[in-house]
């Protein structure tokens, strides 16, 4: 499914683009624990490409689960991420997945905080968003997202916190 641009737009929360423009975020290299709080409000887009190449079993199916979600929800998700000097001098911090269906604008940066604004389109999709990031020690770290996407008629609103924190400076297997 095409959950993967807003999933995309989500990683964007742990992670300062790179660019000319960025300062280097003061944080510890190592191994950081991430939890991201997400409320979303709506239905995920589906492309019609996408719902076309389903047999009518699968096509209903899907409707049906998608029906059968509440308009609201919200989760958690706790990942572990390895955070390099190349990272941090890449603009590159808790994430090294780019997503290429996205385009990012540095609004601002210094060495305790970043506000990147985002748009996104792929397969029928587009979205929109920013992302706030603040350094609060070189050990902590919050920030906020705010995501809209919409397609094929739906559209789905997404607001996500977040808060890291420094493990050590050993990543041990975690990459």
């Amino acid at each position: 499914m095409r959950i993967r641009l807003v999933s995309a737009i989500l990683l964007v929360a742990l992670a300062a683009f790179a660019g000319d423009k960025l300062q280097r975020l003061n944080v510890k290299t190592g191994l950081w624990e991430n939890t991201t709080t997400i409320n979303t409000q709506g239905q995920m887009p589906i492309p019609s490409e996408m719902l076309d190449k389903l047999t009518p079993e699968q096509r209903a199916r899907m409707e049906a689960r998608m029906k059968a979600q509440p308009n609201e929800r919200s989760h958690a998700i706790t990942e572990k991420h390895c955070v390099t000097e190349k990272d941090l001098n890449d603009g590159k911090v808790f994430s090294s997945k780019p997503n290429q269906e996205c385009t990012q604008q540095l609004v601002s940066s210094t060495a305790t905080s970043a506000e990147i604004h985002m748009a996104c389109e792929g397969e029928g999709i587009k979205g929109s968003g920013t992302v706030k990031i603040q350094v609060i020690d070189p050990e902590h770290v919050k920030g906020s997202t705010q995501i809209h996407a919409a397609g094929n008629g739906q559209t789905i609103d997404t607001q996500s916190t977040f808060t890291s924190k420094w493990l050590g400076a050993d990543c041990g297997k975690v990459r």
